[in-house]
């Protein structure tokens, strides 16, 4: 493989492109020198030395989806397919497509999607702060993924765990952002409704309000004052044009009503995109750390009409693109910067050799490709920030101006995950496929041999006399083969499978289910254990860091009133600058694979309550966390809706049982339960009661007190067979026999 020079290099020295923005940092156009440093890093994502990363890809994807050329759609070998060339071992032979890599990767996807939907989810303040504060931001994390996002954050999960296993480099890019869009919506407004709001935006005071509306409102009725109730119409709605507002002072002067279009937030909350590497993102390959990656290079397809519409609207962290910019793009359909990474660009020569193919434009017909660089810079003063600049290879200027991406977390808003470690470079990551390929020839061979076998085993050859000519072997079921000697017509049997193929299926088999640690009969459960567990522990400790980053997006662009209404909580506290979003809070998202296991996970709950709970005699196991702990392992769901905070259930027992001491004083006995209640809480709040008003025992009756001795007997009792378990279960006897 040959090397290629980074275009910005100095006499063959690896250069530091696009590091400085030669300012304070403040949005500025980028033209001539500078976009064309951006242009080169692309040029150098395009080289020889990008040319095997991209053939991997593209590999990848061939083995996965079993593509190779002559296939036929009926799964046979035809040699029309091959052009013209006699097929092996005999026309219309098995062609089988064989899948194993694109289970395995779907399996993956399966568990790492159990665990990103059924984690349990906490947030954990860094400081001290209220006691329900983490309860409303753990209200607020689910909201937004599970109401807010919804069905988008399954279909980005998905998308990005597929990304993730299946390509090679086997990673992908989690990006978070912040979409906040606006749109039309009709007002209706009156006399007062108008009066009101040039009132309130021209600062009137309360003891000018009164004369003001009289004022205004004369105004507004008057025809010969017209413009001037035009000019107050756009102090009441500044976004009004001179046109309109006139308009509007005249529907109100003859109807009492006028309508016209306001602008209004339709979406604002966090967004999240699965982004496929080398298709989607682009990111320099000796990168070691992505979150100090050089830059990012995100690519969009755009149609006409979301082209054109970014002259108003914003792309990734950008301003509104420029009409210039929009009209020289449109010129460009279907070209792109990264034809590198195109479907079959990257060829072999049979000689280990890599060649670039020339791609037709109509793959990406309508559309026009957008670039949107994400670079970290510092400014004239060294002081480093993330700039977000949108662009096109094929245009000599910016869509707009450079901006300083205004997040407060600091950081990229992208997030790298990666299906293994293995050295330090991020991209030396190798994918389900890339491992599984040549155990999937393997099988291929297996059943293509099997099936042909099996196809000259049930329709065999057929033995006939040969009159003349030269003797010509004919293989395929009910060929006819010539013989030397006249007689007969007879059926050629059929060669007997090899046993040691079966065998060698069943090494292959055994041997794959050891390797990727898949649940098998074959497969000690705990290596089963590790592999899956590992996995989805590197995969939770990256959607920690995602899910974390839209949290604090949450903390800086949501209203105080919205994350209220959210939360259902008054008096929010709020983090809102910089230091306090960056380290306000951790997150902590933990899945058991146990759960995927439903005999281990009853074999583990039959150990804690049989062995571990009876030997702690100090109480020091948090009871309600390890029954949530199972709840989530059982079931995500059925969790969310009956497990609650410890602190919620004891206010409710602790109530529930100065309930029961009401009773027992009125002569109503309640039932003693032998299950299911905090006999501790309950036992100490009776006696907080009794302590607190040791007259109400007196004022009892002789009923009453024996109900709450014998109450208190029963809550004693079962106290002490939680803390001794080899004390049988035994419920206090009832004073009225119920």
């Amino acid at each position: 493989m040959t090397t290629d020079t980074h275009p910005n290099s100095v006499n063959g020295q690896p250069p530091i492109t696009i590091h400085q923005t030669h300012d304070d940092g403040s949005p500025a156009e980028i033209e001539g020198e500078d976009l064309t440093r951006f242009k080169n890093e692309i040029k150098y994502l395009t080289g020889e030395n990008a040319r095997e990363v991209a053939w991997r890809r593209q590999w990848a994807d061939d083995i996965r989806f079993c593509r190779w050329e002559g296939q036929s759609p009926d799964g046979l070998k035809h040699a029309d397919e091959l052009d013209g060339e006699a097929p092996f071992p005999f026309e219309g032979a098995r062609d089988c497509r064989v899948r194993s890599a694109d289970a395995l990767a779907n399996e993956h996807v399966l568990v790492l999607t159990a665990a990103a939907f059924g984690a349990a989810l906490n947030v954990k303040p860094m400081e001290i702060r209220d006691g329900g504060w983490a309860d409303r931001m753990n209200t607020l994390l689910r909201w937004v993924l599970f109401t807010q996002l919804g069905a988008d954050y399954v279909r980005e999960i998905w998308r990005l765990c597929q990304y993730q296993e299946g390509d090679s480099p086997a990673a992908a890019v989690l990006g978070v952002w912040w979409r906040k869009e606006e749109a039309l919506r009709m007002e209706l407004v009156d006399l007062g409704k108008v009066i009101t709001e040039a009132a309130i935006n021209s600062g009137q005071t309360r003891e000018s309000a009164p004369n003001f509306v009289e004022g205004l409102k004369a105004v507004l009725l008057d025809k010969e004052q017209e413009a001037a109730a035009a000019d107050w119409c756009r102090v009441a709605y500044p976004a009004l044009k001179p046109a309109r507002a006139r308009k509007v002072a005249r529907e109100l002067r003859e109807k009492g009503t006028a309508s016209f279009p306001v602008k209004y937030v339709a979406v604002n909350r966090p967004e999240m995109c699965a982004y496929r590497l080398f298709q989607d993102i682009f990111v320099p390959l000796n990168t070691a750390q992505p979150r100090r990656a050089r830059c990012y290079f995100l690519r969009e397809w755009l149609t006409e009409v979301d082209l054109v519409a970014r002259k108003t609207s914003t792309g990734y962290g950008s301003a509104p693109y420029t009409d210039t910019f929009v009209d020289a793009v449109l010129q460009h359909e279907g070209k792109t910067g990264f034809s590198l990474y195109e479907r079959n660009a990257v060829q072999s020569d049979g000689a280990n050799n890599l060649r670039l193919v020339e791609m037709s434009t109509d793959l990406h017909k309508g559309e026009y490709e957008v670039i949107t660089a994400v670079f970290r810079a510092v400014n004239e003063d060294d002081v480093p920030g993330i700039y977000a600049l949108p662009f096109s290879c094929f245009v000599d200027e910016a869509a707009c101006r450079r901006a300083l991406l205004d997040f407060a977390h600091g950081e990229y808003p992208f997030t790298w995950f990666a299906r293994e470690v293995l050295t330090g470079r991020a991209v030396d990551s190798r994918g389900v496929p890339e491992l599984e390929q040549t155990d999937q020839q393997l099988e291929k061979f297996i059943f293509d041999s099997f099936s042909d076998n099996a196809s000259l085993a049930a329709l065999p050859m057929i033995e006939t006399p040969r009159s003349r000519g030269k003797l010509q072997l004919v293989i395929g079921p009910l060929k006819q083969q010539k013989v030397d000697r006249p007689g007969q017509i007879r059926y050629i049997e059929a060669p007997q499978y090899p046993a040691a193929v079966e065998k060698l299926a069943i090494l292959l088999r055994e041997r794959r289910d050891q390797f990727w640690g898949r649940i098998s009969l074959t497969n000690p459960p705990a290596l089963t254990q590790l592999h899956q567990q590992g996995r989805v522990n590197l995969f939770l400790g990256s959607l920690k860091d995602a899910l974390k980053q839209m949290l604090q997006l949450c903390q800086q662009y949501l209203t105080d009133e919205e994350l209220q209404r959210i939360t259902g909580a008054n008096g929010l506290a709020v983090a809102r600058s910089r230091e306090e979003i960056q380290g306000q809070f951790d997150l902590d998202l933990s899945f058991s694979t146990i759960g995927l296991d439903f005999e281990m996970l009853v074999k583990m709950a039959e150990v804690i309550g049989r062995y571990i709970l009876p030997m702690d005699t100090l109480n020091t196991v948090q009871r309600d966390q390890l029954v949530r702990w199972l709840f989530n392992a059982l079931n995500p769901n059925l969790a969310e809706s009956v497990w609650r905070p410890s602190e919620s259930a004891n206010a409710d027992e602790t109530k529930d049982e100065a309930i029961n001491f009401a009773r027992i004083m009125a002569g109503d006995e309640p039932p003693m339960q032998a299950e299911g209640q905090n006999f501790a809480l309950r036992l100490q709040t009776l006696r907080d009661i009794l302590q607190k008003n040791p007259e109400i025992q007196k004022k009892a009756t002789p009923l009453s007190r024996q109900m709450l001795e014998a109450r208190m007997e029963h809550l004693s009792n079962q106290v002490q067979q939680q803390q001794n378990a080899q004390i049988g279960a035994r419920v206090g006897a009832s004073v009225l026999g119920g």
